[in-house]
């Protein structure tokens, strides 16, 4: 597995982490975060779990919450 930069963007918080993987989903397991919890926005844009990150790449998660 490769390690790449990317920027964080959780619950307000921003931080630049080295990653190892290559996938958003490697992305937020590393986290110690459940993929079924969150949807990904990477640079900007919703994108599947299985998109492949790239040094500097900004991946903001967004919790999924339920009214109900």
């Amino acid at each position: 597995m490769s390690m790449i930069l990317v920027k964080i963007i959780r619950e307000g918080d921003v931080r630049k982490l080295k990653l190892e993987g290559e996938s958003v989903e490697d992305a937020i397991f590393q986290l110690g975060v459940s993929p079924q919890t969150v949807l990904s926005r990477l640079n900007g844009e919703f994108v599947p779990d299985d998109k492949k990150l790239k040094n500097g790449d900004s991946l903001e998660l967004k919790r999924i919450s339920s009214i109900g």
